[in-house]
């Protein structure tokens, strides 16, 4: 066959600069299309991201079929005047490529692992800032199975095979023992794990895998009936051991416990924080029954229609969370008939908001048979008009307020409303 002309990030994939020729310019809207000869950047191919580069100090900021594109006021700022053939610095971020040449090699050799062992194929690959995933058509694997692949991934890299690409032509006689096929016309370039794997694809990868280190299947998630595969190699994989080490290392210091201890000392630390929770919990409930006696007497005479009577209590807490308006709730309510208001102030990053409960017990009964105060009907406006959201029950509504201040009208409205009512 006709020997294929690779590109220069085929060639040399660890070519990080170069002087090149700018053969011409293209303009596309507030962008330049910048041919070049040789060009060094990799556009982005086989879901593997484009490089990150520069073009004479003008930053690449994407790409067009396989030309890097400039921002058009940066690059006439650089270069006034276009010269036929002048010559430039291209020059691009060499750990940016090396980084996903490691996490695509390791993700050939993952999902060949996968087909060989537990003959799954993988039908997506995303090559993430955090991670690379690895989507299987399996709604299950075995138990264990992260444990083995990741074992064997390892053992593969300490045999350090070369990884070696070639082309196949037209008549494509070789593709019976590609892993996967892809459905394009014309040669395939080919990825070759000597002894793991062979596959159509068009990344940049290693030339063995030693310089991968290690590989970490570190989670998975089911989604769509399948099973995507979390995966680190490389520089990757050896930052999340360091991080790893670097939390083990605090947890030890604060459990006062060696790393095989650590799961104990953990449990001992919940069981020990749930029975303090509770036990705060019960202390509350009892500072709030004490507590609502003083706060009853600060509360007003409650008149609705000149037929209900009753306490009218209104009160807001600075600090606190929602049990604390639960104990507050509970304690009106078993020591008092009417009508209780309460709001939570809640300090945010951006500003003070509300949480608020409104209760009342003055539903109908044998010796009232009026209907019931319904708190809905007396919120409602009041609600809509200082920006709050809430809902409920005739007797209950809670809800909020996305700042202190329209908390402060609605609830000095709600005073007025009830104390003339």
């Amino acid at each position: 066959m006709k020997a294929v002309k690779q590109a220069l990030y085929y060639e040399q994939p660890e070519l990080y600069e170069i002087e090149a020729k700018v053969l011409s310019i293209h303009p596309r809207d507030d962008r330049m299309l910048i041919e070049l000869d040789p060009s060094p950047f990799f556009p982005g191919k086989g879901g593997q991201p484009a490089d990150i580069g520069w073009i004479g100090g003008v930053p690449v900021v994407g790409y067009e079929t396989f030309f890097p594109l400039v921002e058009a006021k940066t690059w006439l700022a650089t270069f006034p005047q276009f010269q036929k053939d002048m010559r430039v610095i291209c020059r691009l971020d060499g750990k940016h490529r090396q980084e996903y040449r490691e996490q695509h090699t390791g993700q050939h050799l993952v999902s060949a692992l996968l087909k060989k062992i537990l003959q799954v194929d993988t039908v997506s690959v995303h090559f993430g800032e955090q991670t690379t995933t690895i989507e299987v058509a399996q709604e299950s694997l075995p138990e264990g199975y992260r444990e083995l692949i990741q074992e064997e991934a390892n053992r593969k890299i300490l045999e350090n095979p070369p990884v070696r690409t070639f082309w196949i032509d037209e008549n494509r006689h070789e593709t019976p023992s590609l892993r996967r096929i892809p459905d394009l016309e014309g040669p395939l370039r080919v990825v070759e794990i000597e002894g793991v794997d062979r596959t159509a694809c068009s990344g940049i990868h290693l030339d063995s895998l030693a310089p991968l280190r290690m590989a970490l299947l570190v989670g998975e998630e089911r989604i769509r009936g399948r099973i995507r595969l979390h995966l680190l190699v490389g520089e990757r994989a050896v930052r999340r051991l360091s991080r790893y080490e670097e939390i083990l290392s605090s947890l030890r210091s604060v459990c006062t416990a060696g790393t095989e201890d650590l799961p104990r000392a953990v449990k001992s630390l919940q069981e020990e924080i749930k029975s303090l929770t509770q036990r705060l919990s019960s202390l509350k409930r009892e500072y709030y029954l004490l507590k609502m006696k003083e706060w009853l007497q600060t509360g007003t005479e409650l008149v609705v229609s000149e037929q209900r009577r009753g306490v009218f209590l209104s009160l807001a807490l600075t600090e606190g969370d929602a049990e604390d308006l639960r104990f507050m709730e509970e304690a009106f309510l078993s020591q008092a008939k009417g009508l209780l208001l309460l709001g939570l102030v809640r300090k945010g990053k951006e500003g003070e908001s509300v949480s608020f409960v409104g209760a009342q017990n003055l539903n109908p009964s044998e010796e009232n048979r009026l209907p019931g105060l319904d708190l809905r009907e007396a919120f409602r406006e009041p609600l809509k008009l200082h920006g709050g959201k809430g809902g409920g029950t005739p007797s209950r509504i809670q809800g909020s307020f996305p700042s202190k201040e329209q908390w402060e009208k609605f609830r000095r409205e709600i005073e007025v409303f009830f104390r003339t009512a």
